[in-house]
Parts: structure tokens; C-alpha cells; sequence
């Protein structure tokens, strides 16, 4: 199951790729605007002191090639580190 929702982040993002929606708005879609939507954008979608936040790297900027979300390097998870690869 975790594998097919993997997928299924990837294909709806070369969704969006192909349909013209620049890498920006990609990714705020998967930060902020996500947060909006939810009406948690007081606790989530930023990277700012006081709020809530899982965190993952990647070896490349995303906003070059946001293909590179498929490889990543490190995350954080409610404080603690998941996957480490440096």
C-alpha cells in the first residue's frame, strides 16, 4: 500500500508538470496551500519558528527538477529523524 500511494504522489505531480503548473506552485501545493485547505495553515505548511513541520532533503533543488522529490536524502518526522543518508 505505501508503495501505490508513492506512486500515485508521482504520477499526480507529472500531472501538474505536464499540465503547465509551474514547480512553485507544486510544491506550495504540497506545503501550504495543502495546509490551507485542511485549515491548518496556523500549525503547518511553513518553515517557521513556532510551527509544526516534517522535513525532507533532497541532494538536488527541487525547484530545478522536481523530479528529485523521488530521491531524498533526509527526513524528519515529529521531531525525529526518519531517513538519514549523508
Amino acid at each position: 500500500m505505501k508503495h501505490l500511494l508513492h506512486l500515485n504522489f508521482f504520477a499526480s505531480i507529472c500531472s501538474f508538470v505536464e499540465g503547465g503548473i509551474p514547480t512553485v506552485d507544486i510544491l506550495r501545493s504540497l506545503t501550504i496551500y495543502s495546509a490551507r485547505l485542511l485549515g491548518m495553515e496556523a500549525q503547518h505548511g511553513r518553515l517557521i519558528e513556532g510551527m509544526s513541520a516534517d522535513i525532507i532533503s533532497t541532494e538536488e533543488n527541487p525547484l530545478d527538477d522536481i523530479m528529485t522529490l523521488k530521491q531524498v536524502s533526509f527526513v524528519t518526522k515529529e521531531e525525529k529523524i526518519i531517513v538519514n543518508k549523508y
